[in-house]
């Protein structure tokens, strides 16, 4: 958990293509079936800010991965929130088995001045529901997607990740203000 006034910041180089990953290599959301049964929830929350609004793209949210991204997460086993500034001007909900991608257009356009919420609960061994909300207090939901059969290749370990990747001759940067991680 990040406490409050610190801020983890994400800045890449001003050079096209040069991009920034952040992960926990060494602390994988594991939900054993031992000691976690179908009954239980793991839930991930995650307050951050897009700083830039063009030339960008990224990715918060759970993979099946040590290794550090380099570019958008496509039928890699993932579930999270992706932008793509040069395909899209939304935040897009995305999962992937490992073979296919689904993904759901959030219909909001990425914004520099906006704080967003990313919660991810996980309640059975390969469903995930992702919802999207504007703000971080009393926030308003903007999107929610359910996805089912995306277990971790390892033992349904994923590691949480962080990515943004520059489109332009500028720096490009993410704040993530807090991620809080809790299983019931």
């Amino acid at each position: 958990v990040i406490t409050s006034g610190i801020v983890l910041r994400l800045t890449t180089a001003g050079a096209i293509g040069d991009d920034v990953d952040v992960r926990t290599n060494e602390y994988g959301f594991n939900r054993q079936p031992f000691f976690v049964d179908t009954r239980g929830t793991m839930e991930l929350n995650i307050i951050f800010r897009n700083n830039s609004s063009t030339s960008t793209e990224g990715f918060i949210g759970l993979l099946d991965s040590t290794a550090a991204l380099t570019a958008l997460p496509t039928t890699a086993r993932h579930v999270g929130l992706f932008w793509d500034l040069s395909a899209n001007a939304n935040y897009v909900i995305s999962s992937s088995d490992g073979t296919t991608q689904s993904t759901n257009n959030t219909g909001e356009a990425v914004d520099a001045a906006t704080r967003y919420r990313l919660f991810i609960r996980w309640t059975a061994e390969g469903a995930f529901t992702v919802t999207f909300l504007e703000g971080t207090g009393f926030a308003t939901q903007i999107d929610t997607s359910s996805f089912t059969g995306v277990e971790g290749s390892g033992g349904n370990t994923f590691q949480l990740h962080f990515f943004v990747q520059t489109e332009a001759l500028a720096a490009k940067e993410i704040d993530i203000n807090e991620w809080r991680c809790s299983i019931t």
